[in-house]
């Protein structure tokens, strides 16, 4: 009977354990991890409230130069010293080339024509009427906001553009809103 009883113990203290250490396992280890997922979900939630762009009336190139008026039509404004996060890629065609190329263009706060780069040239109300409300300072771009609702002006310099060949152009916030055109 003593040979039983010290087996019962042991069952009892294996059980015993075993629920210590799959605590800990909760406690410890999956823990911080269901923490995290959260605040991952919570950074993804708030990063697609940033910023949506709409295209507004149509795109056109002049030379090298193409013009694009875009809508802010998230539900928060955009930080103007912030407007480098913004990406802008072209896809076209060099002048005296065949093949297509395409590259990501820098901000640029002020318009260069020699340059490759895009900069905002305006931001109006969806009135047209100039913006009111934490107006731009272009060209210096170190104060303002591009709020809900106001449409810029982007002018988009690629001097080695052939403007007889197709262009494409995709326009990405940070939060992941995009913008498609073709000229």
């Amino acid at each position: 009977m003593a040979g039983l009883g010290g087996t019962y113990a042991a069952a009892l203290l294996v059980l015993v354990l075993s629920g210590v250490i799959m605590t800990m396992y909760a406690v410890v280890l999956r823990g911080p991890m269901l923490i995290l997922e959260s605040g991952v979900d919570v950074v993804t939630r708030t990063c697609e409230l940033e910023s949506k762009l709409s295209l507004s009336g149509s795109p056109y190139s002049i030379g090298s130069t193409i013009y694009v008026n875009l809508t802010n039509e998230g539900p928060r404004p955009v930080d103007v010293r912030n407007l480098d996060l913004i990406d802008v890629i072209v896809e076209y065609v060099p002048t005296g080339s065949d093949e297509s190329t395409c590259e990501r263009l820098p901000f640029l706060t002020q318009p260069d024509p020699q340059s490759k780069g895009w900069t905002i040239t305006n931001i109006t109300t969806s009135e047209g009427k100039p913006e009111i409300e934490n107006p731009v300072d272009i060209p210096y771009f170190t104060r303002g906001f591009w709020d809900q609702g106001e449409i810029a002006t982007l002018e988009i310099n690629v001097p080695d553009l052939d403007p007889s060949e197709p262009i494409l152009v995709v326009i990405t916030s940070p939060s992941g809103s995009r913008v498609s055109i073709h000229i």
